[in-house]
């Protein structure tokens, strides 16, 4: 009788044990769900947010240049081309550089590729003259 009363209790532990460690992993599981749902719901909140501050500082600016929606829509559009026109002059400038920095390069090449081959005519020519003194022809 003792034996079997102290084999129950060790189930009763051992189950109670289980039990505990089923809770546990059941709780952790939850409190990352909420902390997932809380994140997603506090970026809603905020896109929301940021929207209307947006849509709040367009009609402010609507007011107070004194124009419309189509009229402030043409203004945006000018200095999108203009910011477009700037940067495009802008690398525009940087591959002219770029190209006249190369055209430098390929010139100082030539240069030295010229000057090698007069200096190399040169030798051969005074070789064949100073063979043509020695050998008489």
């Amino acid at each position: 009788m003792n034996q079997f009363n102290v084999s129950q209790e060790n189930a009763m532990a051992q189950f109670d044990a289980s039990l505990n460690d089923q809770r546990e992993k059941f709780n952790a599981t939850m409190y990352a769900q909420i902390e997932q749902s809380n994140a997603a719901w506090r970026r809603q909140i905020n896109t929301a947010n940021t929207a209307e501050a947006n849509e709040a500082a367009r009609l402010n600016a609507q007011n107070l240049l004194q124009i419309n929606q189509t009229a402030q829509a043409q203004l945006w559009q000018k200095y999108r081309d203009e910011a477009a026109w700037a940067f495009q002059m802008s690398e525009n400038e940087l591959t002219r550089a770029h190209e006249i920095g190369l055209l430098a390069m390929q010139k100082d090449f030539n240069q030295d590729m010229y000057d090698k081959q007069f200096k190399d005519k040169a030798g051969m020519a005074l070789g064949e003259a100073a063979l043509g003194i020695i050998f008489g022809r």
